[in-house]
C-alpha cells in the first residue's frame, strides 16, 4: 500500500458526478473520532480508505474505490461486524444491486446522492457501530 494526494486519485475520475460524491464522502468521514481516512494505491487499485486508529491496515472496515466513472464502496468484515443486522438490511434495501462477494458488501457509487446514502446507512456522521446488533 501506498499513500497518495486526494487530488492524485481524484484525476483518476472523470465523472464530474462522481467526483461531487468523492468530495462529499472526504467531507463527511475525515473528522471522524476513532478513524483515520487516506487516499492510496494498492496494486493497480486506486481507493480511499477509512483505517481504525490503533489497527493495522488489513483491518480497515471501509474503502472506496476510484473508477473513471464510478466509485465502489467496500464494506470489508470489520465493517460489516459493525454495521449490525438492521444497517446491513438498511443498505441491502437502499442499494438493490449491491453484492456481496469475498466477505465484502459491494455498492456501486455513481452520484452524491449514492454516496449520501451510503454515508447515512452506514451511519458514519456519529452514534455507536455496535448498538442494532
Amino acid at each position: 500500500m501506498h499513500y497518495i494526494s486526494d487530488q492524485e486519485l481524484d484525476e483518476v475520475i472523470l465523472s464530474a458526478d462522481v467526483r461531487t460524491a468523492m468530495h462529499f464522502i472526504r467531507e463527511n468521514v475525515r473528522a471522524l473520532p476513532g478513524f483515520r481516512a487516506r487516499s492510496f494505491t494498492r496494486g493497480y487499485m486506486k481507493a480511499y480508505g477509512l483505517f481504525l486508529e490503533g489497527k493495522g491496515v488489513e483491518d480497515r472496515p471501509y474503502d472506496f474505490a476510484v473508477n473513471k466513472h464510478s466509485l465502489k464502496c467496500y464494506i470489508r468484515p470489520p465493517g460489516l461486524r459493525s454495521l449490525g443486522l438492521t444497517r446491513k438490511k438498511k443498505l441491502l434495501e437502499r442499494f438493490p444491486e449491491a453484492d456481496i462477494k469475498n466477505g465484502e458488501l459491494r455498492i456501486t457509487i455513481k452520484t452524491v446522492e449514492d454516496a449520501k446514502g451510503i454515508i447515512d446507512c452506514l451511519s458514519l456522521g456519529g452514534g455507536d457501530h455496535q448498538s442494532d446488533q
